[in-house]
């Protein structure tokens, strides 16, 4: 997908120890980007929908820009 440069996915397993919550059913995906956040979440929008169409509730779907230091007014109004 245009503005994607990479993705990394992971899926939930059972805990390694008992004190630890299980992650079994769940999966996340990181996309990697080369164009500004926003714009690709409008991109993206379309494949979200197709997998809440599967019956996959997202938890947390939305983008997010890099904290760079000594930057901090860069996203701010």
């Amino acid at each position: 997908m245009a503005g994607v440069a990479g993705a990394w996915c992971w899926s939930g397993a059972e805990p390694r120890h008992d004190r630890l919550e299980t992650t079994a059913g769940l999966a996340l995906t990181v996309c990697y980007l080369d164009e500004p956040p926003i714009e690709v979440a409008g991109r993206l929008a379309p494949e979200l929908a197709v997998r809440a169409a599967t019956g996959r509730t997202p938890l947390l779907a939305a983008p997010f820009e890099i904290v760079v230091p000594g930057q901090w007014d860069r996203h701010l109004p």
